[in-house]
């Protein structure tokens, strides 16, 4: 917006961006501009400096920014792995709640899934998701894999060695 106030126009070309100037919102080729006055061209070039050290001012932060964004995307998937995985846990601890060994093992089960919900997803997926892929079936329900590894730790509590 501001380039066009100046007329001055940003362009994408094969090797980048280019700054040109503008007469009537119209691109002026060269032998145009090397026929306005002195004076124009001046003024043509200096909003071109400008604009092209805003432009360049921004891009230089560009891969601030797409570090800052891929952290808030990461922050964000283990936010909503969290979510998903305290919901199912706590229904298990629960059900669980007089089983010491299986309470622990649910809440170390939290911690790895949380701290390695990336290992779950499959490989097309680059950026962590929470756990949407890895607790849906099929038919979109939520997958009986927890529960079903929290009920076999508990069938095995108590015929260990440490259970005698």
């Amino acid at each position: 917006m501001e380039a066009k106030k100046k007329d001055v126009a940003v362009i994408h070309t094969e090797t980048g961006l280019a700054v040109m100037p503008l007469k009537n919102g119209e691109v002026l080729k060269s032998e145009i501009f090397e026929k306005l006055l002195e004076k124009e061209q001046k003024e043509c070039t200096v909003a071109m400096e400008e604009i092209q050290d805003k432009v360049q001012d921004t891009l230089s932060r560009a891969p601030q920014w797409k570090k800052e964004h891929r952290n808030k995307i990461r922050k964000l998937g283990r936010e909503a792995t969290e979510f998903v995985v305290r919901h199912l846990i706590d229904e298990l601890k629960i059900k669980y709640q007089d089983i010491l060994d299986v309470r622990t093992y649910l809440e170390e089960v939290h911690q790895d899934v949380v701290r390695n919900a990336r290992d779950f997803l499959p490989d097309e997926m680059t950026e962590p998701q929470g756990l949407s892929a890895l607790l849906k079936t099929g038919s979109g329900d939520a997958s009986p894999m927890i529960n079903i590894r929290a009920e076999a730790c508990a069938h095995t509590v108590g015929r260990g060695p440490r259970g005698r």
